[in-house]
C-alpha cells in the first residue's frame, strides 16, 4: 500500500479540477498530496478563490477556506495559502512540514527563468507535454533579453524536444534537439539528432539528411560513425519489434490512444 493514504475527511460530490495536471481531485488529502509531490507546479495558478469556494462548498471546510481567502487577500505568500492545508488534517509531520516548507520557500527564490524550467520538468513527468511545452518556450522566448549559460538553454531546447518527441510532433524535436547540441555539443544531445533524424525522415533519406547536418557542424560526435551505426542499429530494433497486429477490441484500444492524448496535451 505504499503511496497511498486513507482518506479521512470528507469526499466532495464535484472535484476539483488542477489545470496544470490535467486532474480532478475530491479530497483533502489528494489536494495535499499533489501540493506536498509538485513543489514546482504550486504557484499563483493554485492560489484562487476557485480553489478556496470548492474548500468552503465542497469538502465543507469553512474555517480553512477563510485562511486561505485571507492569504489571498493581503497578497501573502504561497507558504501561508498552502502551509494551513497540511495542517488542517495533519497530513504531514512537524519535521515533513519543515523540510517541505524550507523546500518551498528556497524554490520561489530562484530565478523565475529556472523555475519555469523546473515546472516544465515536472509537466514532462506527469505526462503534461503540451503545458511542458509552454513552459520551455517561455524560456526560450526570453533568452534573447537574458545571459543565459548555454549549458542552461540548451538544456531547455533539449527538453522541450523531449516533449515534442512524445507528442509526435517529430520535425519540432528534431529542430529542437539541433538547437540544443548548437549550444552546447554533448553525446546525449548529438544522440538525440542522430534519432530525431531517423524518426522523421522518410526511409532510406536518413543517410542524406545526416550528411547536411554535418556539413553545417564540425564537431566530432556529429562525425561519429560509432554514433551513426549505433542510432540504425536503435532503430532497426524499434522497426522489427513493433506490434502491427489489430486488437481485437479496436474501439477500447482507440478510446484508450485518445484518453493519453488528451492527457499529454491538457
Amino acid at each position: 500500500m505504499a503511496g497511498y493514504r486513507l482518506c479521512r475527511v470528507r469526499t466532495a460530490e464535484i472535484p476539483f479540477f488542477i489545470e496544470s495536471i490535467s486532474t480532478n481531485i475530491y479530497t483533502i488529502e489528494e489536494l495535499c498530496w499533489f501540493l506536498h509531490n509538485n513543489i514546482p507546479l504550486v504557484d499563483a495558478s493554485i492560489m484562487n478563490r476557485d480553489l478556496t469556494r470548492w474548500v468552503a462548498q465542497g469538502l465543507g471546510l469553512t474555517k480553512l477556506s477563510v485562511t486561505m481567502e485571507q492569504a489571498i487577500a493581503r497578497q501573502a505568500d504561497i507558504s501561508d495559502f498552502v502551509m494551513p492545508v497540511f495542517r488542517e488534517i495533519g497530513y504531514l509531520s512537524g519535521t515533513e512540514l519543515a523540510s517541505f516548507a524550507k523546500s518551498l520557500s528556497e524554490f520561489s527564490r530562484l530565478p523565475l527563468h529556472l523555475r519555469l524550467k523546473m515546472k516544465g520538468d515536472a509537466l514532462v513527468r506527469g505526462g503534461k507535454h503540451q503545458a511542458a511545452i509552454r513552459a520551455y518556450r517561455k524560456v526560450i522566448r526570453d533568452a534573447g533579453e537574458y545571459n543565459f549559460r548555454p549549458e542552461f538553454l540548451s538544456g531547455v531546447w533539449y527538453n522541450c524536444g523531449v516533449a515534442e518527441m512524445k507528442l509526435l510532433l517529430y520535425d519540432e524535436g528534431l529542430r529542437s534537439f539541433i538547437r540544443a547540441y548548437d549550444l552546447h555539443p554533448t553525446k546525449l544531445h548529438a544522440r538525440a539528432c542522430m534519432r530525431a533524424l531517423a524518426v522523421t525522415k522518410p526511409k532510406g533519406k536518413f543517410p542524406e539528411a545526416l550528411q547536411e547536418i554535418r556539413a553545417r557542424h564540425t564537431e566530432d560526435m556529429l562525425l561519429s560513425d560509432e554514433l551513426k551505426e549505433e542510432t540504425l542499429e536503435v532503430i532497426g530494433i524499434a522497426e522489427r519489434g513493433a506490434d502491427t497486429s489489430v486488437p481485437e477490441d479496436l474501439t477500447k484500444c482507440v478510446q484508450s490512444f485518445m484518453r493519453d492524448y488528451r492527457n499529454a496535451t491538457g
